[in-house]
């Protein structure tokens, strides 16, 4: 078999993709939920880690955006090779593959999308904690 038609018919890279997407949202929601949870002293016992964990909920935001594409320029590849190997350039043959080559991209730009809101109210709730330490009258309210 010839490496076009291998990659042509192998969905490994829509898969390992998707996979990837999947951890990436995994890893989003831990660490939202557990800073969402953490007691308002720890917040101002150990600030670098808070500080640490809306950064990483950026930066997986970002690689999220960056997977889908990926996905999505590598799937829309396969699809030409695909439609290059039958020798019909109809709507039919492309319409079908094209769309189910967007869906990574789909799937990344949700996780940042979900991924950027999360950060900021992580970041809101830094800086309600670290204000609440300077300010002994809120220091006794609860941040949310």
């Amino acid at each position: 078999m010839h490496y076009y038609e291998a990659l042509a018919h192998g969905d490994v890279i829509k898969y390992s993709i998707s996979i990837t997407l999947f951890i990436l949202l995994i890893a989003i929601l831990v660490i939202f939920f557990r800073h969402l949870f953490s007691p308002k002293e720890k917040f101002q016992n150990r600030p670098m880690y808070f500080i640490f964990s809306v950064k990483m909920l950026k930066y997986i935001s970002c690689f999220s955006t960056l997977f889908g594409t990926l996905g999505a320029i590598t799937l829309s590849q396969r699809t030409m090779i695909k439609v290059g190997i039958v020798g019909e350039a109809d709507f039919g043959a492309v319409a079908g593959p094209l769309s189910e080559a967007l869906t990574p991209l789909i799937f990344g730009l949700s996780i940042t999308c979900l991924g950027f809101v999360f950060s900021f109210f992580a970041d809101w709730k830094n800086i309600r904690a670290f204000e609440s330490q300077k300010d002994p009258k809120t220091a006794s309210q609860s941040l949310i």
